[in-house]
């Protein structure tokens, strides 16, 4: 009978610790899901965000008219390809002055088709 009262009472602490243990994980996890919420939250904004064109902000710093280095920059091409890409019809360009100019809305339908 001693044995039990020695087991019953060594027991009694590690019930408690594990009690705090699954308190503290009970916490834990309520934590994340607020976190994730929050998370899930913003990306569902900035996909709003995005789908509506962005922040005018940001709509305003992108040209509408591109030159043909930026083409090439922005489809990681040499300019002398992006100038093939012109002549070719591939990229309709609208010439302006001297020189010629993109449409910010062309180069975006001939990335689409790629």
């Amino acid at each position: 009978m001693r044995e039990v009262q020695v087991i019953a009472r060594t027991a009694e602490p590690a019930q408690e610790r594990l009690a705090q243990a699954e308190e503290r994980l009970r916490a834990a996890v309520a934590q994340v899901h607020a976190v994730a919420g929050e998370v899930l939250a913003a990306a569902a904004a900035a996909a709003a965000t995005a789908r509506e064109g962005g922040p005018a902000e940001l709509q305003a710093e992108v040209p509408r008219l591109l030159t043909v280095e930026q083409v090439a920059e922005r489809l990681g091409i040499s300019e002398s390809f992006a100038w093939q890409l012109l002549g070719r019809g591939e990229i309709t360009s609208v010439r302006v002055g001297r020189t010629r100019r993109v449409r910010a809305g062309d180069l975006a339908r001939y990335a689409e088709g790629l």
